[in-house]
């Protein structure tokens, strides 16, 4: 793990203990149900202060690897059952050879399709014509000459309305993480490209806004499909990169 290691030399303390602890959890060198050694015995085994590996301990309970009891060892829980999406950028970003595969950002790719089909859906069944101007306002910051965070977050935006727009607070919060993870992973490089050329986006978009704001559920889903083709190819490259960057 020392190429994995060298990438969080400018971090935190806290959050170096907070890798190492989760690694170890993950390779079940403290397997659920066990005891974790005490807090002084961790401060001494990583060379950190007890204050450090406290805090670092707290963060762990508070993302579900630990349960903290005062007064006698921590224990450890398992993991499978309790880690949520939010904590994806970091463990593929830190631990790739446990995590990164071809088969868990096809799942992933699936998962954004299927996010993205019921948030059109659901703001096109909700849409008045005053959401018209708003939409079309998003999509007129888009430019050639953007860079391609600036892509995304346009992306992020427009999508972000149409979650509104469908008052679906269940979608709100799917979207919500999904759009944590991407900017994880731009921030981490592994993303280094936009989702589609500006073109593709300005001319699809402005298609979408016509399919929601007129309430047309049918040109809505044949406007996904053209998207689904072509998205396949675009995604499919986009993760070979990701994980190409996160495992070398």
């Amino acid at each position: 793990m020392q190429k994995e290691m060298s990438k969080i030399k400018k971090i935190s303390l806290v959050d170096q203990a907070l890798l190492r602890l989760r690694e170890n959890l993950i390779t079940e060198t403290y397997p659920a149900g066990s005891e974790l050694p005490s807090e002084f015995e961790l401060a001494e085994q990583f060379g950190v202060s007890k204050l450090t590996m406290r805090a670092a301990l707290r963060q762990l309970a508070g993302e579900g690897w630990i349960e903290i009891h005062h007064g006698r060892p921590s224990k450890v829980l398992n993991y499978r059952q309790r880690i949520g999406l939010n904590l994806l950028p970091e463990l593929l970003t830190a631990f790739p050879d446990y995590i990164v595969s071809h088969q868990a950002f096809s799942f992933y790719r699936r998962f954004m399709q299927w996010l993205s089909g019921h948030v059109y859906i659901s703001a096109c069944r909700k849409a008045k014509p005053s959401d018209r101007p708003i939409l079309e306002e998003i999509i007129r910051q888009f430019r050639e000459d953007m860079n391609f965070i600036e892509v995304w977050e346009t992306e992020f935006l427009f999508h972000d309305e149409l979650v509104r727009i469908s008052e679906n607070i269940v979608l709100m919060m799917l979207r919500n993480t999904h759009v944590n993870i991407m900017r994880s992973l731009i921030a981490s490089g592994a993303i280094i490209e936009p989702p589609y050329p500006v073109s593709f986006l300005i001319e699809y978009t402005a298609k979408l806004i016509n399919a929601i704001c007129e309430n047309n559920e049918t040109a809505l889903r044949s406007l996904f499909r053209e998207l689904e083709k072509r998205s396949k190819r675009t995604l499919d490259h986009m993760f070979d990169h990701i994980a190409k960057s996160l495992i070398e």
